[in-house]
């Protein structure tokens, strides 16, 4: 596999976004969520995603001059239409307007429709935690007829449906989980086919419903599994209908015809509740506990969420980024129908 400086990777992103017709806004708000997301090792939802949504702005189904609109505003709660823009754009306006109503009222949610895929919702839960408060965001997906079986189900009905939470850290950036409700995401299958990689037992099932760890069978009319069995299973009915239902952009079981992400954030002002620097004092205090808990026999130690990431990007600010043998020929391939320089994808 290549691998690509960063610096470069951000300037073939920051230059096909423009050449789709984005915004200098639109380009910063798509490089800082997929180059960190490859930074982060977090591959399926970094600069993979760009060729098949320079795909989607030929199409039409992206309008990379979008702006969000917002359609319904009382008190704490803003409804947003984001008019097909990018989805990481739009994930960020609804951000900023949770936290603008926690700050005015001590809580803000925000829900936005019409984006097509809002990526990694770790990017716009950080936003919210940077300003000393608590954020919890649901995403659902909404091809048609679905991704995911139903806990005991042979057929696809819901969208991999992630969540996420971010809180405040008094010692640097926020504490963060964000995950599918789906075993896996589909992205990390698409990585997964374009390594030849199976995928592990208990991810898939095959159009006829049985167990598989190939990942091609997934775009052969299987379906990916809920985790945690019937837990995932619930969690992921009530994220199609928070993020789906709620904010008004249907859900996967519903539709006709893909109708993107459905988005909707929360944000929490940590001192509506108590003192900011004794919940912060409290949460190193467990976090120190957490850590300190021995590891089973034969498991390497605890880890806290995010570390994982943070020794990745890490290492990748100074190695640079791997870049499948796929992804890079796609990347190359969009490159030539923008009228990129062929000199950014010299290595």
């Amino acid at each position: 596999m290549p691998t690509v400086p960063v610096q470069r990777l951000e300037q073939i992103c920051r230059s096909a976004v423009l050449a789709m017709g984005g915004s200098e806004s639109a380009a910063d708000d798509m490089v800082a969520s997929l180059i960190s997301a490859n930074i982060e090792g977090m591959d399926s939802h970094g600069m993979l995603r760009l060729p098949s949504y320079a795909s989607l702005v030929d199409k039409g189904l992206i309008n990379p001059r979008a702006v969000p609109e917002v359609v319904r505003q009382d008190r704490a709660v803003t409804l947003l239409d984001g008019h097909w823009c990018f989805g990481q754009v739009g994930a960020r306006v609804a951000a900023r307007h949770a936290i603008a109503a926690a700050q005015e009222h001590g809580l803000g949610a925000a829900g936005i429709y019409h984006v097509l895929h809002v990526g990694r919702l770790k990017d716009f839960v950080q936003l919210v935690a940077r300003q000393n408060m608590v954020g919890l965001a649901f995403c659902n997906a909404t091809p048609v007829g679905g991704a995911v079986a139903p806990y005991r189900g042979a057929r696809r009905r819901f969208g991999t449906n992630p969540l996420a939470f971010a809180v405040p850290r008094a010692t640097g950036e926020p504490l963060v989980a964000d995950f599918a409700t789906s075993v896996s995401a589909e992205g990390k299958l698409r990585l997964a086919v374009n390594t030849r990689h199976a995928v592990p037992e208990g991810t898939l099932i095959d159009k006829n419903g049985n167990p598989t760890t190939n990942p091609k069978d997934f775009y052969d009319g299987g379906a990916l599994l809920p985790m945690g069995a019937h837990k995932g299973y619930c969690l992921n009915l009530f994220i199609e209908i928070m993020g789906g239902l709620l904010v008004g952009a249907g859900c996967a079981p519903l539709v006709t015809q893909p109708s993107g992400n459905g988005f909707f954030i929360m944000a929490l002002d940590v001192a509506t509740m108590r003192p900011g620097d004794s919940f912060l004092s409290d949460l190193e205090e467990l976090l120190a506990v957490v850590k300190a808990t021995p590891a089973a026999p034969g498991q390497p130690p605890v880890l806290l969420p995010g570390e994982p990431e943070d020794a990745e990007r890490e290492k990748r600010i100074k190695t640079g980024i791997p870049i499948d043998e796929e992804t890079w020929t796609a990347l190359k391939t969009m490159g030539d129908k923008l009228g990129l320089p062929p000199s950014l994808f010299t290595l």
